[in-house]
């Protein structure tokens, strides 16, 4: 790999970071920062934390590369179920969803299979041979998962939890993964054909300078990368996440786990998903921009009304999906590389496509292991029992089984772990939220990794979870405002 565009400051040696001690060795924040100051280097800067952005990361982190991913966000800030995804398939260009079957089933069962999962959805409004075709596939698929244990119809895995993942096997990999960051600036050295990248902390609003040898920009990255002289050195055309989720409180008869296509009035579409009872995500797919809150509210209200549910209030809402396109390719415009994509299943060739502009010396330095979320089911088994004998609720145990996934296991080496520092949410969780997802503020931790604003009541959570985060000593004070998260959820509303 000495030859490669991508490799040009990476040492020879192999990563060798295990997996027993995931957190032991991980560089914090201000860690990574210092290093960056000091002039510490990298083969490839990824701009964007999404699922293309931090899978290839990953990968080229295995293959000996060191690498920076900058987010302006959090991990999965605007990822979504696949669900969505494959029902605009199914819907729009069914034969595209036919052609595209083995690589959806080779994602969803070997990618990430501890998160793949069944779901029930009537398909029988789809007409058409490529729509049945199509259905076919994806019964075949969602049986074939794991976690199936009947007859299910659509095969999906959420999104955020996965990028999550993705983030913590990044960091044991070595990646430098800087949330809350822009770039300032990017710069390329024709004679070398690297650039120079100014990263921006917007925690302190200062910047530092390092160098890459190429650019990888993830699709949910919409950002202009602009010269020092603000002239835009590649185009990004700016999008409008084309999803809104609206989590929305509802009477009726709820079957969790379900999900359902609906037509809505303005010609688009939409599902709805139960997830607990009294409770269903709303997702109203490809608005974009173009609907004012009054607008939203009334689609969501609509789409409640098709599946049968009457809707009581909004609990939460937010922007999430990217804009996919015909084809699946990884443009290289001198050493920036733009991923385009069909569908998030095809993340897969997206890193072999990356992976492509890697030059091979002939000597292999990949180290392959799990993913640090996987099922283990002894462990899975090992935090219940813990968590039991500490007294925490079957309720509880349940709700951080499913925020947690695999990563459960991790919990129990927190300290005072099993402690509730508000209904429903433990210390330990705050801990791994620290460790795990490098939360910088208070917004990051509710609607990221404990992803409450699904939650009843949610609001009432805020004020003793920003105490426990502000325990920890890992977020600024200034990012524990319960006040502005109040107000950021308002506009997100509006």
């Amino acid at each position: 790999m000495s030859s490669s565009w991508l490799s040009l400051y990476s040492s020879e040696e192999a990563n060798t970071q295990g997996n027993e001690k995931p957190f032991s060795n991980l560089l914090s924040r201000k860690e990574a920062f210092r290093l960056m100051e000091g002039g510490h280097r990298f083969d490839l800067v990824v701009f964007g934390c999404g699922l293309s952005g931090i899978a290839v990361a990953r990968e080229a982190a295995l293959e000996g590369a060191q690498v920076l991913v900058i987010e302006p966000g959090y991990p999965g800030d605007h990822g979504c179920s696949w669900r969505e995804s494959i029902l605009r398939e199914l819907s729009r260009a069914p034969w595209a969803l036919v052609r595209g079957a083995r690589t959806l089933r080779q994602a969803v069962t070997s990618f990430a299979p501890h998160l793949a999962r069944g779901i029930l959805c009537d398909l029988s409004t789809f007409r058409g041979l490529g729509a049945r075709l199509a259905s076919r596939s994806l019964r075949s698929i969602a049986s074939a998962l794991t976690h199936a244990d009947g007859q299910f119809d659509l095969p999906d895995m959420d999104e955020r939890v996965l990028i999550r993942e993705l983030t913590l096997a990044a960091r044991q990999e070595g990646v430098f993964v800087m949330c809350a960051t822009t770039p300032g600036f990017v710069e390329r050295d024709v004679e070398s054909g690297t650039f120079r990248v100014a990263v921006r902390d917007l925690l302190s609003d200062e910047q530092v300078v390092i160098r890459g040898g190429g650019l990888f920009v993830d699709p949910t990255f919409s950002q202009p990368l602009a010269s020092r002289i603000g002239t835009p050195i590649t185009k990004i055309v700016p999008v409008s996440r084309p999803h809104v989720v609206v989590v929305c409180s509802v009477e009726g008869d709820v079957d969790v786990g379900r999900s359902r296509l609906v037509e809505l009035p303005d010609e688009s579409f939409g599902t709805v998903c139960e997830l607990q009872p009294g409770i269903v995500e709303v997702s109203l797919l490809e608005v974009g921009g173009r609907a004012d809150h009054d607008t939203l509210s009334n689609l969501a209200r609509h789409a409640c009304e098709v599946a049968g549910y009457t809707m009581r209030g909004e609990l939460s809402r937010r922007r999430a999906g990217a804009v996919y396109g015909p084809g699946v390719s990884v443009e290289n415009r001198r050493g920036i590389l733009l991923p385009h994509e069909s569908a998030p299943w095809n993340v897969l060739t997206v890193i072999k496509k990356t992976l492509a502009f890697v030059e091979s010396d002939g000597v292999s330095r990949r180290v392959r292991r799990p993913l640090p979320g996987e099922w283990r089911g002894s462990e899975r088994e090992s935090f219940i029992r813990y968590a039991r004998g500490a007294g925490v609720s079957e309720s509880v145990i349940a709700a951080v089984l499913t925020r947690w996934q695999g990563r459960v296991r991790y919990i129990p080496d927190m300290e005072r772990a099993f402690e509730e520092v508000c209904p429903g949410v433990l210390r330990g969780e705050i801990a791994l939220a620290v460790a795990s997802d490098l939360v910088t503020s208070l917004e990051d931790l509710v609607f990221g990794s404990l992803a409450l604003h699904t939650t009843p009541g949610w609001r009432e959570l805020l004020k003793p979870i920003a105490e426990a985060l502000g325990e920890t000593g890992a977020v600024d004070a200034r990012e524990l405002d319960v006040e502005r998260v109040m107000l950021a959820q308002g506009e997100r509303t509006s």
